[in-house]
């Protein structure tokens, strides 16, 4: 699956957050970080290419003034087009799935029922949950970043993680997908620790296998008696 990352962020060079996550992704083979922000007319057609060849397309962006930067929408007015969306019966973008990686420096709960704001972040974004659905595109949960800079290490490390695998796990991120997730990245660590770490590494690696024959087995089990009590 390959990840285009549209990323919109006039401070970018200043932002710890854009630099913790861009960092984070450079080591995924299948995955595009590519920057809007200076976009003119001459890049439209090279735009429009990056979105036909991605399957998963990710805008990333803070939240200014409860929206997108203005860069973002310069962008989609640019690129986006009538014949981007419908050719004819067809629905170009159709296979495609869309998300919104967006940072906040407000806590999440100021974005629930009753929080200040007043709003979700779902409602918020909702014009492009609305541009998804013209396309016929599929529209991810979104992933929120929030009050970065009051993370500990190991929130980052987790924050790190999840980003990971919400621009490469195929979606729904249900149980089994996040446990193949995790064994190929277990996997392609391997290839690259040393020798010293190999040896835990490879441990982990069979209890995971271990565990996953286990739930196989207990899912089978729970199939079979749904059947008996429904007959």
């Amino acid at each position: 699956m390959k990840t285009l990352v549209i990323v919109a962020h006039p401070e970018i060079t200043s932002s710890a957050t854009q630099s913790f996550l861009r960092e984070g992704v450079k080591d995924l083979p299948d995955v595009l970080w590519h920057r809007v922000d200076e976009l003119t007319e001459d890049d439209v057609q090279n735009e429009r290419q990056l979105l036909m060849t991605a399957d998963r397309i990710v805008f990333q962006f803070p939240l200014y003034w409860y929206a997108a930067p203005a860069s973002l929408k310069h962008w989609a007015d640019l690129v986006f087009s009538q014949k981007l969306f419908k050719r004819g019966d067809q629905y170009p973008l159709q296979d495609k799935e869309v998300a919104v990686v967006v940072t906040t420096g407000k806590p999440l709960n100021q974005f629930q029922a009753g929080g200040s704001v007043g709003f979700t972040l779902d409602e918020l974004l909702s014009s492009m949950r609305a541009i998804t659905h013209e396309a016929h595109a599929t529209w991810l949960q979104t992933f929120s970043v929030t009050q970065f800079s009051y993370m500990s290490e190991d929130q980052k490390m987790t924050l790190l993680i999840n980003y990971q695998r919400y621009l490469t796990q195929p979606a729904p991120d249900n149980f089994s997908h996040r446990e193949k997730w995790y064994a190929q990245r277990l996997q392609q660590y391997l290839k690259l620790a040393p020798e010293s770490e190999s040896r835990v590494l490879e441990m982990i690696q069979t209890e995971i296998l271990a565990n996953h024959d286990k739930i196989q087995e207990l899912q089978s089990t729970l199939a079979m008696i749904k059947e008996g009590e429904e007959e």
